[in-house]
């Protein structure tokens, strides 16, 4: 795994969103942004992506084309994932799909997906907190018993 980070502090914060994007189509694992106080105190961001090594250069070339950004970095970095899943659950306001992930066997996490969950909100015109919190409840449910 390597990580592909630069930082920035001249950009509109409009085009993050699109390098994001980018950068999972070029084919990042994951990418997220920190804010950190650079040189002369100018607030900036920390872009970083993680990718296989072969995806490296895509990655770069993507920060180079979609950011303000005129270096990058990279590094080796390990890490370990739980096995997970998608699977379609039942639940009081319909089928919903949920990531689950397990650790030796045993669920550890139920998570409804979001989207999902945001456009049954908006068809019941309810609370999506409230879809949310019963989607959660309905899908430890189902997979703990």
């Amino acid at each position: 795994m390597l990580q592909v980070e630069t930082t920035i502090d001249d950009m509109s914060p409009q085009l993050y969103e699109t390098l994001i994007e980018r950068l999972f189509d070029a084919g990042a694992l994951d990418v997220f942004l920190q804010p950190v106080i650079m040189k002369r105190g100018r607030p900036g961001i920390v872009v970083t992506a993680l990718c296989v090594p072969e995806r490296q250069g895509d990655l770069a070339r993507v920060l180079f084309e979609e950011s303000s950004t005129i270096g990058v970095r990279w590094s080796a970095k390990e890490r370990a994932r739980l096995a997970r899943e998608i699977v379609v659950l039942t639940t009081a306001y319909g089928a919903i799909p949920f990531k689950v992930s397990r650790l030796g066997g045993r669920v550890v996490t139920v998570t409804p997906e979001f989207a999902d969950v945001a456009r049954i909100a908006r068809e019941k015109s309810l609370p999506v907190r409230e879809v949310l919190d019963q989607a959660r409840a309905d899908g430890r449910r189902l997979l703990h018993d």
